[in-house]
């Protein structure tokens, strides 16, 4: 089997030995032997009573792969293969397992050869009963220099990982990890140890000690530990231990008595002589006991690299940088702080004071993240102006932190010219902004790059910044105001902003001024999201800065109850770019445009609105979308979709104005509302009404049990690309007139008699009906049948084409005329069978062809060709003159 590459062997429960070697007799000398040269993989599994390989010593070339079941014991085990080989060892799930290498009988001898193991990745995990590795310290008998990675895991029985001797020649070492196992150390100490011992791991990345309850120490005597090049550091619920202390600190002092208390958080790495100057990632977590990351005493370029820091559920810890600490992080950009019971600070100045040759230290911060801190009072205990700066902050996300109350001291708000996002989300937050201690001068403050801006839950904010102040935000491009009941929004400076302060600290009920308009253009502004404001009542005043909203595209208010309008009169012409308005959960608003006090003058030039999509939900107060017909001073041309639902209290839809403009409206859905009629009647009109909508496709109409009319005055309706009509409980209108029946006198009667079904639309010379899947009639009638003729007298052309449930154009016997029908298209309506039931006039149509290339068809009449054709099986019938 020379050129074995792969040996997988499992589930086999009687097997005892892999390999049956000839029996060389008691006398001779068991010679090891080279049986796979070439085998690469090495796989046992479910082999319960397994024993052995084979007696005698196999060699296996480069990578082993071992997984044996939950009975397998290496302690009755012979060796598997000489060591010399092997690259990768794997082994998992050995219930009975109670070390790897077991050495017990190896001595050292005067001239005992040290064998190198190459073994490169040892993985070992789901080992109960594992208590050790190796069973003896292998120190003159075998070397693991060449361990680059190594994973133990789920090894609740195991004390230490590594003998001293095997911890010191780990030179290759990359990749540590020790997760969810019983260890007290991580490297047992040598029998009669007395000299510090010196553990250096010149090439580990990556370190990780995870749910090691038990860990109390790195190594239980006095010592010091390098890592020049370890990278990233993660410390996961190891309770019992600090992970960076002093050398200032006893050491030893601390070890003895921790062996006396065992409630005594225990030394982990030594800071001065561990600088860890190449680390970037630390992650601290689970940490319940832990109360001071680190002491102010660091090696020289401690954490100089240091780049992301993330702390998370350390349930006592205080604060996360003291003093002194923060000029030792100048690559520290994002520090991520989640789930801290008692923290009270982020960063802790006490006792820093700006002297005459202080020198400022920029912190180069660019991400902020803190969530879940509830006893957090402020970020910084003092303001930093003059020691640090945070000009490089770039997103800042503070949510949960009941307790905090303002955001920023003023210096820092000040410097922030980097800053892109800023979020405060659910906190007791009174002010963004701290104001400054003796500040009289008005404040200004910019923040030069912020497009994205989220106030959400804050219950208490009362204003950005409590003193006179002006903001500016030139690239503010979303913004986002969600359940801070206690101000307003957008206020004018004609307002006296320092008196609506003043009466502010008197009634705290009166909402408070957040952002100065004049001087706060929002000239990048594209998406504004109010929510949850149940004290505004308007959102914006009629002073606006010159270019304020130019660029708005989506507005989106919901739920602010005591809103009443949400345009008042000359906003509209600020918003050139404003594309999508939804409007839901307004218990109170009674119009969207309020346009009170605005008149058509000679020279007034109308103002285009560029609004495409407009969604009105759930607003039961509402009787209009418009408090005064806009011709003349405002077009709505832009209109794609319309979707009004549940607006019980409005009656009807469109002013005629903003109806016949409508030529780019493609989705009009009116659903659950009172309305009485879709476009208004103008005043004093008496010519027809011609409304054209050329591009509408989808009309629904679901749930309007007052609807009587489109229009209640005489006009037609044009709608060329109509592909779907849902038309559903709306029980006072009828489908479908021919203008030879006298509107104004069935509009007329109506007033009079309301039971009387009204006219929805007039069909004049043309009528196309297509791709409707429901409908199985077109006429649909109620009542007596008898002596009743509906008469189309303009109709020249109809199309019934993609109906598939259309049976007739009307199941009941009402006797049609179409005095002036000259074409008749029915496409693809395979259940129809007949065109109607009954007297059917026709005096224009005088043959019918089946398809082009067919000959001409003519029967008695049209119901009896249509008949005739529908028998022949033809499904596509035009009819024609």
């Amino acid at each position: 089997m020379e050129q074995l590459k792969y040996l997988s062997i499992k589930d086999c429960k009687v097997m005892e030995e892999i390999l049956l070697t000839e029996d060389l007799g008691e006398e001779e000398e068991i010679i090891p032997i080279v049986l796979f040269p070439r085998l690469n993989i090495l796989k046992l599994k479910d082999l319960p009573i397994l024993k052995r390989f084979c007696v005698g010593s196999i060699t296996v070339s480069k990578e082993v792969k071992e997984m044996n079941s939950e009975e397998i014991s290496l302690t009755t085990m012979q060796p598997l293969f000489n060591e010399e080989s092997l690259n990768i060892l794997r082994v998992y799930d050995c219930g009975l397992l109670q070390e790897i290498f077991e050495l017990q009988g190896q001595d050292v001898g005067e001239t005992h050869v040290v064998t190198n193991i190459p073994l490169k990745e040892l993985d070992l995990r789901r080992l109960p009963k594992m208590k050790q590795v190796w069973n003896k310290d292998p120190q003159g008998i075998f070397s693991f220099q060449n361990l680059q990675e190594i994973y133990v895991a789920e090894c609740e029985s195991l004390k230490s990982l590594f003998p001293t001797s095997v911890a010191r020649c780990l030179m290759q070492l990359k990749d540590l990890r020790v997760d969810n196992c019983g260890v007290v150390e991580i490297v047992a100490q040598e029998d009669g140890a007395e000299v510090a011992a010196r553990l250096v791991f010149p090439k580990v990345t990556f370190l990780l000690l995870r749910k090691l309850s038990k860990l109390k120490w790195f190594y239980q005597g006095v010592h010091t530990s390098e890592w020049p090049l370890l990278k990233t550091l993660v410390v996961n619920g190891c309770d019992q231990i600090d992970i960076f202390i002093s050398k200032s600190l006893s050491f030893q002092e601390r070890v003895e008595e921790s062996q006396l208390k065992t409630s005594i958080q225990q030394p982990f790495f030594l800071v001065e002589e561990v600088a860890f100057s190449s680390l970037e990632t630390l992650r601290i977590c689970n940490m319940e006991n832990l109360k001071i990351i680190w002491h102010n005493q660091l090696a020289e370029d401690s954490f100089s690299k240091l780049q992301l820091l993330v702390v998370k559920f350390c349930e006592n810890l205080m604060n996360i940088f003291q003093s002194n600490m923060l000029t030792r992080f100048q690559s520290l950009n994002i520090l991520r702080v989640y789930d801290c019971g008692l923290l009270q600070e982020i960063f802790e100045l006490q006792g820093q004071d700006v002297g005459e040759t202080h020198v400022v230290t920029n912190i180069p911060l660019k991400e902020l993240d803190l969530r879940r801190l509830p006893k957090m009072k402020q970020v910084w205990n003092k303001d930093p102006q003059g020691i640090f700066s945070l000009q490089n902050l770039q997103e800042i996300y503070v949510a949960e932190c009941e307790s905090l109350k303002s955001l920023f001291p003023t210096s820092v708000a000040r410097c922030l010219m980097q800053l892109k996002d800023l979020r405060v989300d659910n906190c007791g937050v009174v002010e963004i902004v701290a104001q400054e201690d003796g500040a009289e001068v008005a404040a200004r403050l910019v923040f030069p790059k912020v497009t994205f801006l989220l106030l959400r839950k804050l219950s208490k904010l009362k204003w950005f910044y409590q003193g006179v102040h002006t903001s500016e935000w030139p690239l503010l491009k979303t913004l986002v105001v969600n359940g801070c009941d206690q101000i307003d929004i957008f206020i004018s400076k004609s307002l006296s902003f320092q008196e609506r302060v003043e009466e502010s600290q008197l009634k705290t009920s009166i909402q408070q001024p957040f952002f100065l308009v004049e001087e706060v253009a929002f000239s990048s502004l594209e998406t504004l999201r109010i929510c949850n404001m149940e004290n505004l009542k308007i959102i914006w005043h009629n002073q606006l800065a010159e270019d304020s909203f130019s660029k708005l595209q989506l507005l989106v208010v919901k739920f602010c109850e005591n809103l009443m309008n949400i345009f008042q009169s000359n906003m509209l012409t600020r918003f050139q770019s404003l594309n999508i308005l939804r409007v839901y959960d307004c218990g109170l608003l009674q119009e969207i445009f309020e346009l009170q006090g605005q008149d058509v003058g000679e020279t007034h030039v109308v103002t285009n609105i560029p609004l495409k999509e407009l969604d009105l939900r759930r607003l039961p107060k509402m009787k209009q979308v418009w408090n005064k017909d806009p011709q003349g001073i405002f077009s709505f041309q832009n209109l794609q979709e319309i979707y009004v639902a549940e607006c019980e209290s409005l009656k009807s839809l469109f002013p005629t104005s903003v109806a016949r403009c409508l030529m780019q409206l493609k989705d009009l859905r009116v659903v659950d509302c009172g309305v009485e009629e879709i476009v208004a009647q103008e005043d004093g009109v008496e010519v027809a009404a011609r409304l054209v909508f050329p591009k509408v496709t989808l009309l629904i109409l679901r749930k309007l049990s007052k609807l009587k009319w489109f229009y209640q005055g005489v006009h037609t309706s044009e709608w060329p690309l109509l592909k779907t009509l849902v038309v559903n409980g709306c029980d006072q209108i009828e489908l479908f007139i021919s203008k030879s029946l006298s509107f104004q006198e069935r509009v007329e009667e109506s007033q009079v008699e309301t039971s009387i079904q009204q006219p929805l639309f007039l069909v004049e010379e043309k009528m196309s009906v297509s791709e409707c899947e429901s409908i199985t009639e077109v006429v649909a009638g109620e009542g007596s049948e008898r002596n009743e003729v509906i008469t189309f007298s303009q109709l020249t052309y109809l199309k019934l084409d993609c109906l598939p449930n259309l049976t007739s154009f009307c199941s009941r016997s009402y006797s049609f005329e179409f005095p002036s029908l000259e074409e008749v298209i029915v496409s693809k309506c395979p259940e129809m069978k007949i065109f109607c039931h009954g007297i059917l006039s026709t005096p224009k149509l005088e043959r019918v062809q089946a398809t082009k290339e067919d000959e001409w068809h003519w029967k008695v009449d049209l119901n009896t060709t249509v008949r005739t054709l529908a028998l022949e099986g033809q499904t596509m019938i035009p009819l024609c003159k």
